[in-house]
């Protein structure tokens, strides 16, 4: 019995150095690598060889220890690799070292073992509801009834007596010591996975907060002594301070500047008070922006135990949410204030305005003529040579605003009126010797002066009103002269529509007689006939002069021209009533013309008289894609398109006449 009793304590210690080898081995994080199971293995194999020569012998060749619970537990814990290795190693040493009568039920004892740890560790599922030491304390007895049946092997009847030796320990003590055994690893278990859990969150943790590229991350504790920080932390304090926070140490011997130092130790003692709040501030030489939010760590207990710290960097936030303010305040294209702005100066109370202020409404002449004859881009370097010399003459007090397409406001504080006539005068001279696309510019002027700040709205009626009588003077003569000058510079820029439109002139003109209209009305025929591709100013030389065929979207293009001179011409009251003949010389008799698809009489008949004339022109004049035809073939187009493309009476007082010139 003594023997028993050594023998079963000696085998119980050496059964749990499986547990040290569970709590040396990281079987959580490495589970799943062949090695490290091998390795476990090895080890049990080693423990397993230990335990079968710590036995109690019954006889010779008939020994008994606790390789059952050793292998059964490793089997359901460790999985098949481990259980397998040291079966092996184990059933080898009883059979081939030990051997003896006894050393079949010893191998069988080894391969019951493993086999029914195995079994448990592949059907158990994942239940809670039973405990482990019950859950093993069965699992040991039933494991153990059939090691005991293993015993059979031995020779009769030897085997018999050997079951009545060792019944008793292998059914009461060793479910005991399995439970035990299970109980202690399960225990190694959770202490493994919890060390792995803690590990993980802290790599967690280190990676989330140095995961911001531009936010400092700070956590410390009552002392004010680091607990936590980020890389972004650390570097930003070693390129400001030039110190190296390390944890710890006190946050505040790392602020090497004092006034920085004292901000910050209020600002947590604040926060460990209890307050959570946010500080923007900058620091050192001030060209960096920073805000910082400051909050208490609260325990489960509602104790201050430490304080955190965000701070970010808000230079380049600051730098695009003043652009934004500027936007929104500021003309895009000019860069003068805007109307937005303008309003909320008027709005703004009368004490705070340096009086007298004079009021200057402006408005530009002619750019609605530049967009259409040059282009947008013209009418924006319209504007922008405008607002140069705005901003040229105005004094650094001076108010700015656009507030219009063509509308522009001066507030000139601190000024009256004969001060704010010389602005202005300085600003006309400039104007005058300044050429944009061959036309002068032209700005119509007003100005009101507030004396006593009674109210600053009267004054820009009053400067409004005063612009708009202004432009009344300036504003026809300047369009009749920019009209003019467009018409001189599409000549210039190409002399074929010089020669061209003085041709398709004086046909009208002799149309015009054919028809018995009076000279005045001649006149204004020849007139259009000369204006009638004025809209050609807007279209790109080279397509004028292309040498080959148009392509169709070359051809929508050219087709705008009677728009464009529509909209020119319509602009001045001198030309205003002829605009329409001008949008209309493309149109045809049977309704397939263009801009607006007119037919017969709906168009206007100087329209129908400059169509015959301009086709006629156009068919008799060499072209860059092809060379002229002859008169006579001309004629005989006009003829054929008599009824269809122009007026059936028209073309034909026009062939009759022009045959029986060149006869």
């Amino acid at each position: 019995m003594w023997e028993l009793l050594g023998g079963l304590l000696s085998n119980t210690i050496l059964l749990f150095a499986l547990v040290f080898i569970y709590g040396v081995i990281n079987f959580w994080s490495t589970k799943t690598k062949i090695g490290m199971q091998i390795l476990i293995g090895v080890m049990t194999a080693g423990i397993a060889v230990l335990i079968i020569m710590n036995p109690w012998q019954v006889e010779e060749g008939l020994i008994y220890d606790t390789r059952s619970v050793l292998l059964l537990v490793t089997a359901a814990f460790f999985g098949v690799i481990p259980a397998v290795i040291a079966g092996i190693a184990a059933a080898a040493y009883r059979v081939f070292v030990i051997g003896g009568i006894g050393m079949y039920a010893g191998a069988l004892t080894v391969l019951v073992s493993v086999g029914m740890g195995l079994l448990w560790r592949r059907f158990r599922k994942n239940r809670t509801d039973i405990h482990y030491y019950l859950e093993f304390l069965v699992l040991g007895f039933l494991t153990h009834i059939l090691v005991v049946a293993c015993q059979l092997a031995i020779p009769w009847p030897r085997a018999f007596e050997a079951i009545g030796n060792i019944a008793l320990p292998f059914l009461v003590f060793y479910p005991m010591i399995t439970g035990v055994l299970a109980i202690a690893l399960h225990n190694q278990e959770l202490r493994v996975h919890q060390a792995l859990t803690i590990r993980n969150d802290a790599i967690i943790l280190k990676t989330a907060i140095d995961s911001p590229k531009n936010m400092a991350i700070v956590v410390v504790d009552r002392d004010m002594r680091y607990l936590s920080f980020n890389s972004f932390h650390a570097k930003s304090f070693q390129r400001l301070y030039g110190t190296n926070p390390q944890l710890g140490i006190s946050i505040l011997d790392c602020v090497s500047d004092e006034k920085k130092r004292e901000l910050l130790k209020q600002n947590l003692e604040r926060t460990l008070a209890g307050d959570a709040f946010q500080k923007p501030h900058t620091y050192l030489d001030g060209t960096e922006a920073f805000e910082s939010n400051y909050a208490p760590i609260i325990d489960d207990n509602g104790h201050v135990t430490g304080a955190t710290i965000f701070t970010q960097n808000i230079t380049e936030r600051q730098k695009k949410d003043q652009a934004i303010l500027h936007l929104s305040y500021h003309d895009v294209l000019t860069g003068l204030l805007n109307r937005r702005a303008y309003s909320e100066e008027l709005k703004r109370p009368a004490v705070e305005r340096n009086y007298p202020i004079t009021v200057v409404m402006a408005d530009i002449n002619g750019l609605k003529i530049t967009n259409d004859a040059f282009g947008h881009f013209a009418g924006d370097e319209l504007l922008l040579t405008v607002s140069a010399l705005f901003k040229k003459h105005c004094r650094p007090q001076d108010q700015i605003y656009r507030i219009g397409g063509d509308e522009f406001v001066l507030f000139l504080p601190g000024t009256n009126r004969v001060a704010a006539e010389a602005i202005i005068d300085g600003i006309k001279a400039e104007m005058e010797s300044t050429v944009l696309y061959g036309l002068t510019m032209s700005v119509s002027f007003g100005l009101d002066t507030d004396i006593d700040g009674a109210d600053l709205t009267d004054s820009v009626k009053g400067a409004e009103i005063e612009m708009y009588n202004q432009k009344l003077f300036e504003l026809s003569s300047n369009r009749a002269e920019a009209i003019k000058t467009i018409l001189k510079t599409l000549n210039l820029k190409n002399p074929r529509e010089d020669v061209h439109s003085r041709r398709v002139s004086e046909f009208c003109g002799m149309i015009g007689e054919l028809l018995g209209m009076r000279r005045e009305q001649i006149g204004v025929l020849k007139m259009i006939g000369n204006l009638h591709d004025i809209g050609k100013i807007a279209i790109e030389e080279s397509l004028l002069n292309k040498p080959s065929a148009l392509t169709p979207e070359e051809w929508k293009t050219i087709r705008r021209h009677p728009e464009i001179g529509f909209r020119i011409l319509s602009t001045s009251n001198e030309y205003a009533d002829i605009a329409e003949d001008i949008l209309a010389h493309h149109e045809r008799w049977d309704g397939k013309g263009y801009p607006k698809g007119l037919r017969g009489e709906q168009i206007p008949i100087r329209a129908r008289i400059i169509a015959v004339a301009d086709a006629f022109e156009a068919m008799t004049a060499t072209r860059p894609y092809r060379e002229a035809v002859c008169e006579e073939e001309a004629l005989a187009e006009i003829e054929r398109c008599a009824g269809t493309q122009f007026d059936p009476e028209i073309a034909q007082i026009f062939v009759a006449e022009y045959r029986r010139r060149i006869q």
